[in-house]
C-alpha cells in the first residue's frame, strides 16, 4: 500500500537524482517525460501552470511548517539539556565542599582524618581492578573500528557524536528498486527484496531524527554497498550499538579525536568532550583526570596554607 506522502518513491528518486547530479536535471527529466509521454503540456496550458504551483507552495508549507517544528524542538531539548546541566552543578558542589569549607572543617584532628579517607587512585595500563580485568575492558563488548562504531558479520557501522553511517556490502547485481531500507525513529529494516532474511530488522539502538536520514547505492570495484546515514536525536552520546540484540562496542574505547569537534555548535557539548577526550588521555597514562587534579591543587593549596599541621600520611590522587 502506497504511503499517502509519496514517500515510498524516495529511493527511485534518489536514484534518478543521483544519476542525473542535481535537482535541477531532476525537474528537467521529469518535465520531459510529461511532454513525451503525456498531454499535459497541450491539454490545457493555464493548468498545466496552477498544478505546478499548488503542489509547489503545498511543499513549501509543509517545508516550513518542519523547519519550524525541528526549531522549537532543538530550542526546548537545549533549555532541557541546560537545566540538566545546571541541576548537576548544583548537586556537585552539594557534595563537594569548597575550599573554604574545608579550612573550617579541618581541625588539630586532620591528619587522622586525611589517613582514614579512602582515596582510589588511578589505575595504569599494567595495573587491574579487584576482578583481574582493565578498568575499561569488557570481554563481552567489541573493541571500536577506527571509525567509533563496530565491524559485524553482515556490515560496518561508523559514527561521530551528531550521526552513525552504515556500511552493507552487496552483490553488483543488487539495483535500488531490490534495496529495502525502512527508517523509523526507533526502528529500522535493512535489506534486499528476495533474500531470506533482512540484514538489520530490529529496534533502533537510540531514537533517529528520520527526516535527515537517507541512503544511497554506491558501486565499487568490489561490488556494491548500501550506505545509510542515521541523524541522532542526543549528539551528546556515543552510539554501542546499532540496534538492540546486535553485539555492542565498548564506548569506554571510543576515540573522540575521530569526531569532528569543529563541526560542534554548541559551545557546552564541545567542551565536555575536549575534558573526555583529555580525561582519557590522563588514565591511559595512569595520570589524575582533571577532577583528580583539582582535588590535589585544593589539597595543596590548603597543605601549604597550614604547615603546622603534619600531612605525611595524606594521599594524593
Amino acid at each position: 500500500m502506497a504511503a499517502e506522502d509519496g514517500s515510498d518513491f524516495d529511493g527511485l528518486f534518489m536514484q534518478v537524482a543521483e544519476r542525473r547530479r542535481g535537482i535541477e536535471p531532476l525537474f528537467d527529466s521529469f518535465f520531459g517525460f510529461l511532454r513525451r509521454r503525456t498531454d499535459y503540456f497541450t491539454a490545457d496550458q493555464a493548468k498545466a501552470e496552477q498544478t505546478v504551483m499548488q503542489a509547489f507552495k503545498k511543499h513549501m508549507a509543509l517545508a516550513e511548517h518542519q523547519m519550524a517544528a525541528k526549531d522549537a524542538a532543538e530550542k526546548a531539548e537545549k533549555a532541557k539539556r541546560a537545566a540538566r546541566i545546571a541541576k548537576e552543578k548544583a548537586e556537585a558542589e552539594a557534595k563537594n565542599p569548597s575550599e573554604e569549607d574545608v579550612e573550617e572543617i579541618v581541625t588539630a584532628g586532620a591528619k587522622a582524618a586525611m589517613e582514614a579517607e579512602e582515596v582510589v587512585e588511578p589505575v595504569t595500563k599494567n595495573e587491574t581492578t579487584e576482578d583481574g580485568n582493565d578498568s575499561d575492558d569488557d570481554p563481552s563488548k567489541l573493541k571500536p573500528n577506527q571509525g567509533n562504531g563496530g565491524d559485524m558479520d553482515k556490515y560496518k557501522w561508523v559514527q561521530t557524536l551528531e550521526e552513525v553511517t552504515i556500511y552493507i556490502p552487496v552483490p553488483s547485481t543488487v539495483s535500488g528498486k531490490l534495496v529495502v531500507c525502512d527508517i523509523a525513529a526507533e526502528h529500522i529494516k535493512v535489506g534486499v527484496k528476495g533474500q531470506s532474511e533482512m540484514v538489520i530488522d530490529a529496534k533502533l539502538h537510540k531514537r533517529v531524527d528520520v527526516d535527515e536520514c537517507y541512503w544511497t547505492l554506491d558501486s565499487g570495484s568490489k561490488g556494491k554497498t548500501i550506505e545509510i546515514l542515521l541523524q541522532k536525536t542526543n549528539k551528546m552520546e556515543w552510539w554501542n550499538a546499532i540496534a538492540e540484540g546486535e553485539q555492542e562496542i565498548n564506548t569506554k574505547k571510543v576515540c573522540p579525536e575521530n569526531s569532528k569537534l569543529s563541526d560542534l555548535k554548541d559551545d557546552e557539548t564541545r567542551q565536555m568532550v575536549e575534558k573526555m577526550m583529555y580525561d582519557q588521555r590522563q588514565k591511559a597514562m595512569g595520570l589524575p583526570t582533571s577532577e583528580e587534579q583539582n582535588k590535589n591543587d585544593i589539597l595543596q593549596k590548603f597543605m601549604s596554607q597550614h604547615p603546622e599541621m603534619d600531612f605525611s600520611g595524606a594521599k594524593m590522587c
